[in-house]
């Protein structure tokens, strides 16, 4: 093993470990906030060694756990240019991205997620999602034909969205 990526890891374990111990916290559980401590120790491994896949996985990952996905967004970025084949980190790109509001680029992730894993149920909801609210922030906007487009490609990402749709008088007027 490389150790350039050795010495971040173990930096990173030793300071998660130490503060447990000055703590005595049980461990955190995997839907959890990571503490203080684990966001440091991951951003202290990524600053290290910013070629690292996995720190920059780990770091993304507490970030957006912690409600900050505009700081995320980066870390997953890279992520993603450094592991373009791993799914989750798409489809996480994903979620952070349209969490903060940056729709297009969120469809355009879960794509690509969904590219990867293409009878992924879960991919083509979200993937739909994000098209859906994207028709309804363009409609909001005044921009029909935007909101046709984003619409007519919710509905082909999710069809069960139709009926969301037909729920709604604006964009019902603008189902095919």
């Amino acid at each position: 093993m490389n150790p350039r990526r050795l010495i971040p890891a173990l930096a990173a374990g030793v300071l998660i470990q130490g503060c447990a111990m000055q703590t005595s916290t049980p461990a955190v559980s995997p839907t959890a906030s990571p503490t203080p401590a684990e966001r440091l120790a991951r951003y202290t491994t990524v600053k290290l060694d910013p070629d690292q896949a996995e720190a920059h996985y780990a770091l993304a990952d507490a970030l957006t756990r912690a409600g900050d996905n505009a700081a995320a967004v980066p870390h997953w970025m890279e992520t993603v240019r450094l592991q373009p084949r791993r799914t989750a980190a798409w489809a996480n790109l994903g979620t952070a991205l349209g969490r903060a509001g940056r729709l297009e680029g969120a469809a355009r992730a879960f794509g690509e997620a969904l590219r990867l894993e293409p009878d992924n149920a879960v991919l083509r909801g979200n993937l739909g999602a994000a098209r859906y609210e994207l028709a309804l922030r363009e409609l909001g906007a005044g921009n029909r034909e935007a909101a046709r487009k984003a619409l007519a490609e919710a509905l082909a990402a999710d069809p069960g969205l139709r009926q969301r749709a037909a729920a709604q008088p604006d964009l019902a007027r603008l189902l095919p």
